[in-house]
């Protein structure tokens, strides 16, 4: 009879403390989730916002290239010339925000496949 009752007495002492194990692992795979998706969030919104910049360098660019049309057509070479460097500048700017763009289109992809990878775990 002893023997019996300590026997139950640990296994229900075991199954409660894997109970609660169990549950905290839960909690803490909810709360690495939750802050995926915040970041990810987070994420977007930075590419939105690198987007609106890569327009507004590529109206600038625009810009500049009108302003470089106008000077050849009157005639001014110099001028002509200092908007085709400012354009040119402005085109390896426009280039560069584009390749941070495309990796940070490929970062957010990959944080989604993890942050799904690890739902789909659990």
């Amino acid at each position: 009879m002893k023997s019996s009752t300590i026997v139950f007495a640990l296994v229900t002492a075991f199954t409660a403390a894997s109970a609660i194990t169990s549950t905290a692992s839960a909690q803490y795979r909810e709360d690495r989730i939750e802050r995926d998706n915040r970041d990810i969030r987070q994420d977007k919104r930075d590419i939105r916002q690198d987007q609106r910049e890569l327009s507004r360098d590529r109206q600038e660019r625009n810009r500049d290239a009108r302003r470089e049309e106008r000077a050849i057509e009157r005639g001014d070479l110099r001028a002509a010339e200092k908007w085709d460097r400012r354009r040119r500048e402005e085109q390896r700017e426009v280039n560069r925000e584009k390749r941070d763009l495309r990796q940070d289109d490929r970062d957010l992809a990959q944080d989604r496949r993890r942050r799904d990878r690890d739902a789909d775990r659990y």
